[in-house]
Order: C-alpha cells, then sequence, then structure tokens
C-alpha cells in the first residue's frame, strides 16, 4: 500500500527537497525506491571483518529481534538520514513477531533495533529511540584478557564464552595454553616398572 501512495523514486521530486523531506516526515524514514530495497544479509553490513570477527552472534531467549548479523527475512526499505537502515523482520527473535519494524545501526556489527510493533505503527508514531533487548545476566560470550580486560585466560573462561582476545599485559609473558596437571614426583623422571616375572 505504502508504495501506490509514493514510488519514493528522487527523479520524480527533481530538485524539489521539500516534497522528499514531507514524504519522509509522513513515513517516519526516508524511504528507500522499489529498486533500492534489499535483503540485509551478512555481506550487506557496513562492519569490516577486523572488527566483526571481535562479535559473539546469539539471540537471548527474551530477544524480539534475532542477534544476528543479516537475516534474508530483513528487508530494508529506508534509511534514519545518519546511515541507519530501516528494516522490515519477517525473522523475528523468540519474543518478537514478523512485520515488526527495526533498525540496523552502522555503528553495531550484529541484530537491530525494535522501532516499531508494524509498518502503520512507524507511519503513525515516526520513529522511536530503538530498544535493544536486554542480555540478561549471562556472563559475555566475549572475553579480553589484557590490561585493561580480565587479568587471566582461567578468569575468562566460563561455558558461554565464545571468542577469547588475548592482548597486551603489563609484565611478563602469559600462555593461552590450560595450566600443566601438577606432578605427583618432583625427583625426575618417572621409572618404568619392570614387568612381574
Amino acid at each position: 500500500m505504502l508504495y501506490r501512495l509514493t514510488r519514493a523514486r528522487w527523479e520524480d521530486w527533481g530538485d524539489d527537497y521539500e516534497r522528499a523531506e514531507r514524504v519522509s516526515d509522513a513515513v517516519g524514514c526516508e524511504l528507500f525506491s522499489l529498486d533500492e530495497l534489499y535483503l540485509a544479509d551478512a555481506p550487506s553490513r557496513p562492519s569490516p571483518w577486523k572488527f566483526a570477527a571481535m562479535k559473539a552472534v546469539g539471540t537471548p531467549s527474551d530477544a524480539a529481534v534475532q542477534g544476528l548479523v543479516g537475516s534474508p527475512g530483513w528487508i530494508v526499505f529506508g534509511d534514519n538520514g545518519g546511515g541507519d537502515r530501516i528494516a522490515v523482520d519477517l525473522t523475528p527473535g523468540p519474543h518478537g513477531h514478523a512485520g515488526r519494524i527495526i533498525m540496523l545501526d552502522h555503528e553495531q556489527d550484529v541484530g537491530g533495533d525494535l522501532l516499531a510493533d508494524s509498518l502503520t505503527d512507524l507511519v503513525s508514531n515516526g520513529l522511536g529511540e530503538g530498544r535493544r533487548g536486554p542480555r540478561g545476566d549471562q556472563p559475555p560470550a566475549v572475553a579480553r584478557v589484557n590490561i585493561g580486560g580480565l587479568s587471566s585466560v582461567e578468569a575468562a573462561a566460563h561455558p558461554m564464552l565464545e571468542i577469547l582476545s588475548i592482548g597486551v599485559w603489563e609484565r611478563g609473558s602469559r600462555s593461552a595454553s590450560p595450566p600443566s596437571p601438577p606432578s605427583d614426583h618432583s625427583d625426575g623422571p618417572r621409572r618404568q616398572p619392570r614387568p612381574v616375572a
């Protein structure tokens, strides 16, 4: 229905920026034309791999939006004017529902923010502030062991850990290897038992 009211093509507006602004104000975002719509898959995210590689992907059980890099169910149809994409979510999180409007923040590598309950809600109320779902009291899936973070690999280890980043320490070197088991003897190599005759 939305694209029956406007084609959202700049060439239709010519140099009439006020007309384009009226459409944006009416819709609640800078609307893309039909031929500019796209699926927000992983390659469409603006983050270079060197930054995104340090992000853990996960969707908490109470999330409205999946914590994914991209999804074939995120159909981008607009922009907030600052580089963040506006999409309809057809693959929601466990506590979401299809058809909600989400924002894919250009400064985030994973997930999206819930903006509106529906396109009708977006048009009626405009862009919201964007709400990221709670992460709960879970330990972080990414841990940084370095001078400004945790002091040891042991301190970072837990069952939910997905990414371990080891950086620089103030003094000495550390190892990411698990600690050696304690030795049951300290007087040299263990002797092989003699066979019993």
